[in-house]
């Protein structure tokens, strides 16, 4: 047993990092389908993939595995080798294995939904549900769940390594677990890094206790395993497996085989690895967490857009990008897993529904992502290699040329941002040498992504096909200043009332559009506001959407626009402006807005700090309830020259209304000069649970 935790200088993978960094003959199993529809119904290509299994397992020196490949509703499985090499029993569908770290996944999910339910916030302070954490006061939940909170990984500890060697069979406690980590430095500040770290995950489990009153497992098992009849699926705790059950093995390559570590008590690894169960319930959960099924749309899209680099940790479990608590390869989301003798793997390709689960009963420190390897292998084979012709404008770092004639897709694996068509960040810049196409291949991913000190300029022309649900550009910085400028550019969105806008600029962020034209469904045309500065300045901009908001501004955003015009056809509103945290700005010069819809607004100002102001424009709505401006608590609208008509039954040209929480205040403030308001329901102003400041001249 020492040798083996001699191997942890070596990488934090072994014994006890290899022990705990938890991340038969080939069976063939085919429901009805038509000849030729799946890769294995070739025998050549079916053998191909047991080959590489078994392969796998002497290369790698694993006693066995169960591998399950499925497309719908048809399957291939092969259980392979030993699941016991003292007995010499195979392993079958019916045999547990260790699913190690894809219990992070299970434990994730759950804390998305409690988020959903408010009984948390994932921009909380961990430290409001667990006292004593490192930073505790500034580290969120959403950082423990994506990686970046910078606590140390209590499995590298030193002093975890020698009590969980020396007492192999003892019962931990999550708080046992914690101390370790906590008596260590942290490695950065929470957020500025990604290091995976297994006490991210162990502390989310104590959010969830402190939460709901109980155990992170009783938790999973109500809200997931229950739902989806996941019934193999449990925590083995400081218990043993149930049987029949593979033994978990290592092999340190010294000639002595495989060393059984049944011994060692899976307590050790808590809300970051102890769940167990047999392949179909794998499988099945792989589904479930990379299609979304137990996830509102809107958490689901969120989870999907926090993939980020892994680059900043060189000892990180293999992955293309990671998220929260969901890994991506090769297009595939899901969950890796390495510890205690067991490596796992589930990963889901939402566009082709297919799944590939890969369980063996070994974690030798020499490669602890050997389901990810063999995994690429196995795509390799099936040739499920993600569609052909991905081409990108990658200026990360460097200056780079937006090439005309070409139709850049972007691309579908990696960090969210960076699968863009264009991408500029890093002090990078692309600039186009003609009009452009861009037309991005895979979903919520946006056409143009600019972030730190990057800046994209597409001044020739272009026409940019949004993805379903993806952006025409998203602008964001964590340092210096991410910048964009459009001209002559037309944006085709395919959005909802979750994702999908034309731009979207965040912190730090500025963009300059001329004469850009937004058309399609969206979330909003333009979006402006985060938690740091965010600004649009338009000039000839037209936005006509079947559904969305014209424009979006949000603390912290600005947008200034001239000689453009909005109109709406469906649900949504012209101009809408939400204050709070921060002041929301939206100013108009020659600015017409029109919207067609039962229920929509023409303006919709709410919260302390939200501004609108318009000079020679104006504002027409139609349709039953379609006030032309309607002002919540807090909310500023002054109009100057400006023609403001409500069409629709029961409609007024102005209604104050009270919007809850939307501020502390409760008067809004309305200044017209130079101004018409009128309504066809004869009600020109009310206003209802509102104090309305109204000023008027010449109007």
């Amino acid at each position: 047993m020492n040798g083996i935790f001699a191997l942890r200088k070596e990488r934090r993978l072994s014994l006890f990092a290899a022990l705990l960094m938890l991340s038969t003959h080939g069976t063939i199993a085919l429901a009805q389908a038509p000849p030729g529809s799946v890769p294995w119904d070739n025998a050549t290509t079916a053998s191909e993939l047991q080959a590489a299994i078994d392969q796998a397992l002497i290369d790698k020196r694993i006693p066995g595995a169960s591998v399950s490949i499925r497309q719908g509703d048809v399957r291939w499985t092969s259980n392979s080798g030993l699941a016991n090499v003292d007995n010499g029993t195979a392993p079958t569908a019916d045999t547990y294995f260790g699913f190690r770290s894809i219990t992070k996944s299970f434990v994730t999910t759950v804390i998305l939904q409690l988020a959903e339910e408010g009984r948390i916030g994932l921009d909380d302070p961990v430290g409001k549900y667990v006292d004593g954490v490192p930073n505790g006061d500034l580290i969120t939940i959403r950082q423990l769940a994506q990686m970046r909170s910078g606590l140390f990984n209590y499995t590298a500890s030193p002093a975890f390594g020698e009590q969980f060697g020396e007492d192999p069979g003892k019962a931990w406690t999550a708080a046992e677990l914690l101390a370790f980590a906590f008596a260590e430095p942290v490695q950065f500040a929470p957020g500025a890094s990604y290091e995976y770290s297994n006490s991210n995950t162990v502390l989310l489990g104590e959010v969830i206790a402190a939460a709901t009153g109980n155990d992170w497992s009783e938790e999973v098992r109500r809200r997931l395993t229950d739902p989806l009849g996941l019934s193999s699926v449990i925590d083995q705790g400081a218990g043993t497996m149930p049987a029949p059950n593979a033994v978990g093995y290592i092999d340190l390559d010294d000639g002595n085989g495989p060393v059984s570590l049944a011994e060692f008590n899976a307590s050790g690894t808590g809300a970051s690895g102890a769940l167990v169960g047999v392949i179909a319930d794998a499988e099945r959960w792989g589904k479930a967490v990379g299609s979304g099924e137990l996830l509102s749309k809107r958490d689901f899209v969120e989870r999907l857009k926090s993939f980020g680099s892994i680059a900043p940790d060189p000892l990180s479990p293999e992955y293309d990008s990671y998220g929260f608590g969901m890994g991506e390869i090769s297009g595939f989301i899901g969950h890796t897993g390495n510890g205690l003798g067991f490596e796992a793997l589930v990963m889901y390709d939402r566009a082709n529904d297919r799944t590939i689960t890969i369980l063996i009963n070994a974690s030798n420190p020499d490669d602890p992502d050997a389901p990810a390897h063999l995994f690429k292998e196995l795509l390799a084979i099936l040739d499920w290699t993600g569609p052909a012709g991905q081409i990108q404008v990658a200026a990360d770092g460097t200056n780079e040329v937006v090439g005309a004639g070409t139709v850049w897709t972007g691309l579908v694996s990696g960090p969210f941002g960076a699968r863009a068509a264009i991408y500029a960040a890093n002090g990078g810049s692309a600039v186009a040498d003609g009009r452009v196409t861009l037309a991005t291949l895979q979903d919520y991913v946006p056409a143009i992504f600019v972030g730190n000190d990057g800046r994209v300029e597409l001044g020739l022309g272009g026409d940019i096909t949004a993805s379903p649900g993806g952006d025409g550009a998203f602008l964001r910085a964590e340092t210096g200043t991410a910048s964009l400028v459009l001209t002559d550019v037309n944006i085709a969105l395919n959005g909802d009332e979750v994702s999908g806008t034309g731009v979207d600029a965040r912190d730090n962020s500025e963009a300059m559009l001329t004469r850009v034209k937004i058309t399609g469904s969206a979330l909003a045309g333009l979006h402006a506001g985060g938690d740091a500065p965010a600004a649009i300045e338009g000039v000839g901009v037209v936005i006509d959407l079947t559904s969305g908001d014209g424009v979006w501004v949000e603390p912290n955003g600005t947008v200034q626009l001239t000689d453009s015009s909005i109109d709406l056809n469906g649900a949504g509103s012209g101009l809408h402006v939400t204050g709070g945290d921060g002041t929301a700005e939206l100013l108009g010069t020659r600015v017409d807005v029109q919207t067609q819809a039962a229920g929509s607004f023409g303006i919709l100002a709410q919260g302390d700090g939200a501004t609108v102001g318009l000079d020679d424009g104006s504002v027409t709505t139609h349709g039953a309830n379609s006030h032309a401006v309607v002002l919540g608590e807090g909310a500023r609208v002054d109009l100057s020259g400006t023609s403001v008509l409500a069409y629709g039954a029961a409609a007024a040209a102005v209604a104050a209304v009270s919007i809850e929480g939307a501020a502390t205040s409760r008067t809004a403030y309305l200044s017209v000069s130079g101004s018409t308001l009128a309504a066809a329901s004869g009600t020109a102003v009310v206003a209802a649970g509102t104090d309305l400041r109204f000023t008027a001249s010449n109007s």
